[in-house]
């Protein structure tokens, strides 16, 4: 299926549907959700370790389940860095 299918709520909920019969790994649906539906996430998600490591934020949440804030920190870290 196209990237695109998964898009939306429909999309959402394909991907939940996926997850409980579990047609792929868990943590692949997770960070696929993650990936389309958390604003920000796909910019920053490559960045997280180093915007922390360079003082972006404080991370007060399992590795990969930043909050908006976080994901908007990082994301304000990389247009510091000239690399937005």
């Amino acid at each position: 299926m196209e990237l695109k299918y998964f898009l939306g709520p429909d999309g959402l909920m394909e991907l939940l549907s996926m997850m409980d019969e579990n047609e792929a790994p868990q943590i692949e649906i997770i960070e696929m959700i993650k990936r389309l539906h958390i604003p920000g996430y796909e910019h920053a998600r490559l960045h997280f370790d180093e915007a922390i490591s360079d003082g972006a934020f404080e991370p007060n949440t399992r590795p990969g389940f930043y909050p908006t804030r976080d994901i908007n920190a990082t994301l304000e870290w990389l247009k510091k860095q000239n690399r937005a």
